[in-house]
């Protein structure tokens, strides 16, 4: 089975009172990981889109960035 042509990824930080609550990095620095492991795989990057969602209620922010990647020819 050939590999797929698009392939998606997705990637989320999320922030309580102004804190992480996970210590994995800015996401900046997560989609940069997640580009070139993509790229080691066979993927270019194609598209992404940035979404935030804020609660005020409870002080909590969400980032997360869902990305296409295009198998690079061969």
């Amino acid at each position: 089975m050939p590999a797929p042509r698009f392939i998606v990824g997705e990637i989320s930080k999320s922030w309580v009172d102004g804190q992480p609550t996970t210590h994995t990095g800015l996401i900046s620095q997560q989609f940069e990981a997640m580009i070139e492991t993509q790229l080691q795989r066979g993927y270019r990057l194609h598209s992404f889109q940035l979404s935030t969602a804020y609660a005020e209620a409870t002080d909590q922010l969400n980032e997360t960035i869902v990305a296409v990647f295009e198998r690079l020819s061969s």
